[in-house]
Parts: structure tokens; sequence; C-alpha cells
């Protein structure tokens, strides 16, 4: 079994976060959403039609919050909002082709900013990468 170091681990855990943190920095200045609404339309493209609360509960928010993002999506024309024919305090949300649109641009910039930034890394540290990436929940929760 591998024996960890204190200290390395909270150096590497902060250059991950760092470099987390920038790429999300320049994904915002490119794309005008944030982490959470990028996870949100995701969820959406993904699942499909959805409530607030089941959207909430997936990102682990308050209705509150979630409500906000809505609101803000709804404004960008990324999602729409559709009152429920019998709980009328209930709206189904789902993604629009604005939404499935700017997530595409989106996943097509980070596949293209890895396809790019891999091409000086080894196979096998590729590799290596792609099983670590697979195993990260089990490392991190």
């Amino acid at each position: 079994m591998i024996e960890l170091e204190r200290k390395k681990t909270d150096e590497l855990l902060f250059s991950f976060l760092e470099n987390i943190y920038q790429f999300q920095q320049l994904e915002f200045k490119l794309f005008g959403l944030n982490w959470q609404q990028i996870y949100f339309l995701q969820i959406l493209k993904k699942e499909e039609v959805k409530t607030v609360g089941d959207v909430s509960r997936k990102l682990n928010v308050e209705m509150f919050q979630a409500s906000r993002i809505v609101s803000t999506l709804v404004e960008m024309n990324y999602i729409s909002k559709i009152q429920d024919d019998i709980d009328k305090r209930s709206y189904k949300i789902s993604i629009s082709i604005t939404g499935l649109e700017i997530i595409e641009k989106i996943e097509e910039f980070n596949f293209n900013t890895i396809l790019k930034n891999i091409e000086n890394i080894e196979t096998n540290q590729i590799e290596v990468l792609i099983k670590s990436l697979n195993n990260l929940k089990k490392i991190i929760f």
C-alpha cells in the first residue's frame, strides 16, 4: 500500500484546486457561465425535463439557490421553465436549443484544450491520468 505524506498531499490538492479554479475562470470569461451553471445545464442535457427540486437535490443546494440559477439561465435563454399542470407550485425545467448549443461549445472547447495540451505528455502518463480521473470519486469521497 502506498504511504501518503500530509504535506505533499496538501500541496497536490492545492495545485489541483488552483488549476481547476483557473480553468473555471477561463471558461467563465469565454462563455459567461460558472461551473454550477454549466453543471446544471449538463444535468438537464443528460436527464431532460426535471423540476427545480430535482435539480436542487442533484446539485446539493437549497431550493432558493436552485431557483436563482434557474432564473439566471431562463434570462440567458438557456433553459425553459413551465408551470406544472397539476401542482401549480412546481415548475418543469428543460434545456433549450440555445442551452444545448452553449454546452456543445463548452464541451468542444474543453476537448480541444485537453487534446492540444496532452500532445507533449507520454502515452503511459495519459493512461494513468485517465485511470486516476475514473477513480476520482473513490479518492475524494
